[in-house]
C-alpha cells in the first residue's frame, strides 16, 4: 500500500512522526560556531564540510545543547535558558534566539543529557535521575516537577544516551555498550536488564548516534564511521563500519540529525482500539476534499479488513495500565490534536485488535 503523505502526521498512540522536506535526511553540524547542514558523507573522501550550507554564521559553539525534535524543530540551552525555533537558513545563534520560542527560564544547564525520543517524548538526565515528559512550552513550564521519573539513580555514568528510529534505547557506559527499550518507572533497572551489544572501547567515541535511515554514527580518533547497531557483546561494529569520512571529524561540537522517518519514508500506522482517532500535529487541517488521501485511506481500511483475524486478541478494555497510561499521555498533550475519523477522511480506519503495519510513501 502506498500512501502519499506530504504532511507530518502522529496516527494513533505510537505513530512515528515525520520529518519535513526541510530536514529530510540531513546531517547538521556545528565547528568554528558555524552551523552546517548536507546529507550525510558517502565515501572516506566526501569532503562534507567543504560542500555542506553554512546555515548559521556565528555562536553557535555556545549552547549547552543543541538537538533535534523529531518533527525537525530545533531546540537548544543557552545560558541557562532554553528555546526552541526552526533550522536556520543563515543566521547567527544570537538573531535565531530573537525569533525562537522561551520555553525555559531557569535550570536547564544542570542537565547531563536531554534529547527526544522517535514520538517527540523529551528525555533528561539530571542529578543521577531520568525524567521524561513532553517538552515544555511557555517560559514557566516547571517540566521537571512535573515529568515523570524513570530512573531514581545511577544515570551519571553514562556518556551517551540516545534513541533509535524504532524507540529503543541505547546507552554507553564504562566503555560498553548497551540496549533495551526505555525505562517505564523509577525502579526499573534498566542497566541491569538490558542487552549488552559492546564489551570494551565505546567510551573511545566522540560522537555515537542514530538517522532516520536507522544506521548507526559515529566519529572515532576523527574518523566517521555507519553501520547498523551492533546486536551482540562480540560483534566487532568498528572493524567492519563503512567508514564514511577519513578525517578532521574532531573539529565538530555538534553533529546531529532529526530522528523522524526521512520525508516520511515507511510510515508506521497503528491500530490500537476501538473507535480509532486520528492524532496530527496541531495546526494541520485535514485536506477534506484531497480525492487522492480519501483513495489511499480507503484501500489502506480495505486491506487491514482482509487481514483482520476472527480472533481479536486485544479489545480496548483489555489495555494494560501501562498502555492506558500513554494513551492518556498523547491525549493531554497541548500539541496533538484528536481528530475523529470520518468520511470526509475516507472510511474509518477501523480496528478492534492490536495490528501493526508497516506502510511505505509513495514519491
Amino acid at each position: 500500500m502506498d500512501i502519499k503523505f506530504h504532511l507530518c502526521l502522529l496516527f494513533s498512540v505510537f505513530g512515528a512522526i515525520a520529518c519535513t522536506p526541510a530536514c529530510e535526511n540531513l546531517l547538521f553540524g556545528v565547528t568554528g560556531g558555524k552551523l552546517y547542514s548536507r546529507t550525510p558523507p558517502q565515501y572516506g573522501s566526501d569532503n562534507w564540510l567543504g560542500s555542506a550550507t553554512e546555515i548559521g554564521t556565528a555562536g553557535w559553539n555556545d549552547f549547552k545543547f543543541l538537538f533535534f525534535h523529531p518533527d525537525g524543530t530545533l531546540y537548544g540551552v543557552l545560558n541557562d535558558k532554553f528555546y526552541k525555533g526552526p533550522i536556520p537558513e543563515s543566521s547567527s545563534a544570537e538573531d535565531w534566539i530573537a525569533h525562537a520560542t522561551l520555553i525555559g527560564t531557569a535550570g536547564w544547564n544542570a542537565f547531563q543529557f536531554l534529547f527526544f525520543d522517535p514520538e517527540g517524548v523529551l528525555y533528561g538526565v539530571h542529578n543521577d535521575k531520568f525524567y521524561k515528559r513532553s517538552p515544555p512550552t511557555f517560559p514557566s513550564d516547571n517540566w521537571i516537577g512535573s515529568a515523570t521519573i524513570v530512573g531514581s539513580g545511577g544515570w551519571h555514568v553514562f556518556k551517551f544516551l540516545f534513541f533509535d528510529p524504532q524507540g529503543i534505547l541505547y546507552g554507553v557506559a564504562n566503555g560498553k555498550f548497551y540496549k533495551r527499550s526505555p525505562p517505564t518507572h523509577a525502579s526499573d533497572n534498566w542497566l541491569g536488564s538490558s542487552t549488552l551489544i559492546g564489551t570494551g572501547g565505546w567510551d573511545g567515541f566522540q560522537f555515537l548516534f542514530f538517522m532516520a535511515d536507522g544506521e548507526l554514527y559515529g566519529v572515532h580518533s576523527a574518523k566517521f564511521y555507519k553501520r547498523s547497531a551492533p546486536t551482540h557483546g562480540s560483534d566487532n561494529w568498528l572493524g567492519s563500519a563503512e567508514i564514511i569520512g577519513t578525517g578532521g571529524w574532531q573539529v565538530f561540537k555538534y553533529l546531529m540529525s532529526p530522528l523522524g522517518q526521512p520525508g516520511g519514508q515507511n510510515v508506521r500506522l497503528y491500530y490500537k482500539y476501538v473507535n480509532p482517532k486520528l492524532y496530527v500535529k496541531s495546526g494541520w487541517n485535514p485536506p477534506r476534499e484531497d480525492r487522492n488521501l480519501e483513495e489511499s485511506l480507503y484501500n489502506t481500511r480495505q486491506g487491514l479488513m482482509e487481514s483482520f483475524s476472527p480472533n481479536k486478541p486485544r479489545w480496548r478494555n483489555n489495555l494494560s495500565s501501562e498502555e492506558w497510561s500513554r494513551l492518556h499521555e498523547i491525549k493531554e498533550d497541548p500539541t496533538v490534536r484528536v481528530l475523529a475519523m470520518d468520511k470526509n477522511l475516507g472510511p474509518a480506519l477501523i480496528s478492534t485488535e492490536w495490528v501493526e503495519k508497516e506502510t511505505s510513501q509513495g514519491n
